[in-house]
């Protein structure tokens, strides 16, 4: 890391608070802070991007800006005094863009799992061709000298783009996934990736290790560094966890989950490979197998949210962590008919999840690795008032 850019550790919202607060702010991202379903039409979008910058920007003016499918209808204008702007995404670039070079080649590369990254150079095609479109669009809406804020590996080809159309303005990127110099040297478009990197004016990890990761792929790809390279890592909205402890609906659903005997732990995940749940299960069924757990005083209830479908990789995966909950709970029964291990795939309210977390006497959160795990800090300040253990995988972030 050059020498000019400290890697101390300071918060994003309170990063985002020193910010010029003359300047108007423009959030990009993959998703708005809601998504719509068919059957649900627009909910909150899950995931940790989503939850750690809501309380950042509850107290400013802003754009959100993010992607939606061609065909959904318009979201909400916004919530507060955020703004949401669409960023449409057809059929064809989403297929080819988002879970072609975003999905399957981008995620495990950050991930540092090269044997996942697959790769297609009309993929790229597509991931450069969106950079433009988005640009072409921020750069039409963005008011002059605004600070534009890019989260996650998505829009890094953006700083470019924005360089050319927008000099005004100030630009910022976050990466909330881990960063693996390795991997992302595997690219086909490695040193384009660096190369816009260093257009950025500020360039933010969630550790410092990730940020001497951003160093090391830029330097060696031929990439200036950005002026500012440093760890800012994301918070979480603590009020409103902490509030949760007090509340007469999660009591009541806590009481629930809780009732059969025995200890109760949690995982709370998105149904990805990176979450390392089929060795979750694994270390769980060895555990009951060799004796050292008794079905009768042990269960997890495992929330795996699945937010990627026509994925090999994660259907594969998901396909596996539903054979290891069968086998677990057929092989070890409880007197009570409750089974071993209860696995959630469907998305739960944050009532619902912070419910289950109170009920309960630890968390597993055990990812292969991760950027930062927000379920760690969100069970931490739920059961602040309580005896409860956190057990974190070495991944954790």
């Amino acid at each position: 890391m050059n020498a000019g850019t400290p890697s101390g550790r300071i918060p994003a919202a309170s990063a985002l608070r020193r910010s010029r607060p003359d300047r108007h702010l423009c959030v990009v991202s993959h998703r708005l802070p809601v998504t719509y379903t068919p059957d649900l039409g627009w909910e909150r979008s899950p995931g940790g991007l989503v939850s750690a910058l809501d309380p950042a920007l509850r107290d400013r003016p802003a754009l959100w800006f993010g992607h939606a499918n061609a065909d959904d209808p318009d979201p909400p204008p916004g919530r507060g005094k955020t703004q949401y702007r669409v960023l449409r995404l057809g059929r064809e670039r989403s297929v080819r863009a988002i879970d072609g070079a975003c999905n399957r080649s981008l995620w495990p590369a950050l991930h540092g799992i090269v044997e996942r990254i697959e790769q297609d150079d009309s993929w790229w095609a597509a991931y450069a061709d969106l950079a433009a479109t988005n640009a072409r669009h921020i750069a039409t809406v963005a008011p002059s000298g605004s600070i534009v804020w890019v989260h996650d590996y998505h829009h890094i080809l953006l700083a470019d783009e924005l360089r050319r159309r927008r000099p005004d303005l100030r630009l910022g990127f976050f990466f909330h996934t881990p960063v693996d110099a390795a991997g992302l040297a595997e690219l086909h478009i490695a040193d384009r990736l660096a190369t816009a990197l260093g257009r950025y004016h500020v360039v933010g990890t969630q550790t410092p290790g990730d940020a001497d990761e951003v160093a090391q792929f830029v330097e060696s790809h031929g990439g200036d560094l950005p002026p500012t390279l440093r760890s800012i890592p994301v918070g979480f909205d603590v009020a409103r966890w902490s509030e949760f402890r007090n509340d007469p609906v999660v009591d009541a659903l806590a009481r629930r989950h809780g009732a059969p005997g025995g200890l109760l732990a949690v995982g709370v995940d998105r149904a990805d490979y990176t979450k390392g749940l089929p060795t979750k299960l694994v270390a769980i069924e060895r555990l009951l197998d060799d004796g050292r757990l008794h079905p009768d005083e042990f269960r997890l209830v495992q929330i795996a949210t699945r937010t990627r479908a026509g994925i090999g990789a994660y259907d594969e995966m998901l396909a596996e962590i539903r054979r290891s909950a069968a086998r677990v709970n057929e092989a070890h029964r409880r007197s009570d008919g409750e089974p071993v291990v209860r696995l959630i795939t469907e998305p739960h309210p944050p009532r619902e999840v912070a419910a289950l977390m109170r009920a309960s006497d630890m968390a597993l959160v055990t990812p292969i690795r991760d950027g930062m795990n927000l379920v760690a800090f969100e069970y931490a300040a739920l059961n602040a008032d309580r005896p409860t253990a956190l057990v974190l995988g070495q991944g954790a972030g």
